[in-house]
């Protein structure tokens, strides 16, 4: 689960593990994708971690994921406010609202499909997203870390600034190339 909390709450700016991550000027998506209490609600564990959901705004598609967090010999409560829209032919949960109440000018987001007792959720690519920007497939600006000892710096956001719209016509017929595939992040109900 701290991979889940780590990727869609931000883990660059609020937990500084020195990820990279593709970040949205706006929500990806086109239209807000209708949420059901009874599909959503309830308590999902990963590998090693358990997470709450709650739908907050069934037809604007909200859902509040929550997790006690383990730190300094402390437990604190966190919690992030998505908003899951419609693409043309896939699901994308956005982050609207980050732990403490903590906003960017950005969102982060990430490709998610429910399967009955499931949620799998795909982190974008940020090497994909940064070479589709060098290629001008879309427009993005490219912010890097500073230098370390050796002088090397490494991406630490692609921020998109195009519209969904354009987005998703870059991603949708190529999702193999745009997502990490191979390492999602899966959810599995244990309590409705």
């Amino acid at each position: 689960m701290k991979q889940i909390i780590v990727i869609i709450s931000a883990c660059c700016l609020l937990f500084s593990s020195g990820c990279s991550n593709v970040v949205s000027k706006y929500p990806i998506g086109i239209e807000n994708f209708k949420t059901s209490s009874n599909a959503w609600n309830g308590t999902w564990l990963s590998e090693d971690e358990v997470i709450k959901i709650k739908v907050i705004d069934e037809p604007n598609g909200i859902i509040k994921l929550a997790w006690i967090e383990s730190k300094d010999n402390d437990l604190t409560f966190k919690s992030i406010t998505c908003k899951i829209k419609k693409g043309k032919s896939g699901l994308y949960l956005n982050v609207i609202e980050m732990p403490d109440g903590e906003l960017t000018d950005y969102y982060f987001w990430g490709k998610i499909k429910k399967e009955n007792q499931k949620i799998i959720f795909w982190q974008p690519s940020v090497d994909a997203f940064k070479k589709a920007h060098e290629a001008k497939k879309i427009n993005a600006i490219i912010e890097k870390t500073d230098p370390d000892k050796s002088g090397k710096q490494r991406v630490k956001f692609v921020k998109l600034t195009d519209d969904p719209e354009v987005v998703l016509d870059l991603i949708e017929n190529k999702s193999s190339e745009y997502f990490d595939l191979e390492n999602p992040i899966v959810l599995m109900r244990i309590i409705q």
